[in-house]
């Protein structure tokens, strides 16, 4: 499929892009070049080709939820350099 300048001109209206010549005689030939290369891709047989949503087969690793106990609080507070009651303490950092 060949672009014209009428075509480049009425995309550069809708897109409100405002070119000069030389601009329009670049996108025609670039532009060109791209319809070219999807016509190309049209002509490749993907009639038994399964559609696919990406290139590699994988997903998502997932582990079951189990409800399982937690830590003992008496254990937790074990590796408290200092507690306080059931919280740990610590030096106070706001004055």
């Amino acid at each position: 499929m060949s672009l014209t300048k009428q075509d480049i001109e009425h995309v550069a209206k809708l897109a409100r892009l405002d070119l000069d010549e030389t601009e329009i005689k670049k996108f025609t030939l670039q532009l060109g070049d791209i319809l070219e290369y999807v016509e190309k891709l049209q002509e490749v047989k993907t009639g038994n080709t399964m559609p696919m949503l990406h290139s590699l087969d994988s997903g998502n690793i997932l582990r079951s939820d189990k409800n399982t106990p937690s830590i003992d609080h008496t254990q937790i507070m074990k590796n408290a350099p200092e507690a306080q009651g059931e919280f740990f303490k610590v030096k106070k950092v706001i004055e």
